[in-house]
């Protein structure tokens, strides 16, 4: 009996850290520029205020012992996990288009890349807008002028809205466009949050991996 309580307690303790959800905090200001801070419960996986605090520079005869030299290995490897392992190097371009042909590689490529986006878009549909708050102001010292802006922003933001409506969930959202005749240029605020859940990414991680190992697997037969 007591197995079964330790072993519905480790799965409840699983449950609880998949349905925590990864929350994105968005703000843009003309001041600040873009902020961003990516939290996990009580962790904060990226901020970035932290990533623009100087860092320390180490001393000349300290970077020269860690310095070692760089290698494409990473991005080759990252390159063919993503299934365009036949552009993961010159040499390998090379050898596959001896092999394939240019229009059977180039095919690969494509399909690759495509397969990649529409993943990437079946993730973005995961997310959810907790809050949405965009706040546009359009000004010009000629009043024409500040018109023919407002006009120009309200039909190359809203149909973009549109398509962010489609394709995501919003639980709160707020789009204000204004024409103010006193301010001068445009003006722009942001503050936003976007939630996911961790099984997302690891649902894209997966499918990822499954791409990969079905590649090695044709490769090898």
């Amino acid at each position: 009996m007591t197995a079964l309580w330790v072993i519905l307690g480790i799965l409840a303790f699983f449950v609880l850290l998949f349905a925590l959800p990864v929350r994105i905090f968005l703000n843009y200001t003309p001041e600040g520029g873009l902020r961003y801070r990516v939290k996990y419960a009580f962790l904060t996986l990226a901020d970035s205020e932290k990533s623009d605090l100087p860092k320390k520079q180490p001393s000349a005869e300290k970077a020269a012992k860690e310095k070692k030299p760089t290698s494409g290995g990473a991005v080759q490897s990252f390159l063919s996990f993503l299934g365009l392992a036949d552009i993961s190097s010159a040499a390998n371009a090379k050898k596959a288009i001896g092999e394939k042909g240019l229009s059977e590689v180039l095919r690969g490529v494509t399909e690759a890349v495509a397969s990649l986006l529409r993943r990437i878009g079946r993730l973005l549909k995961k997310g959810v807008f907790k809050k949405f708050d965009l706040h546009i102001v359009s000004g010009d010292g000629d009043p024409a002028e500040a018109a023919l802006h407002y006009g120009t922003l309200c039909a190359a933001v809203y149909p973009l809205i549109t398509l962010l409506d489609s394709a995501m969930k919003f639980k709160r959202r707020t789009v204000d466009i204004r024409c103010d005749y006193d301010t001068e240029g445009t003006q722009a605020d942001f503050d936003g949050q976007l939630n996911y859940r961790p099984w997302h990414f690891l649902c894209f991680a997966c499918g990822l991996l499954w791409r990969y190992v079905k590649q090695n697997f044709k490769k090898e037969g």
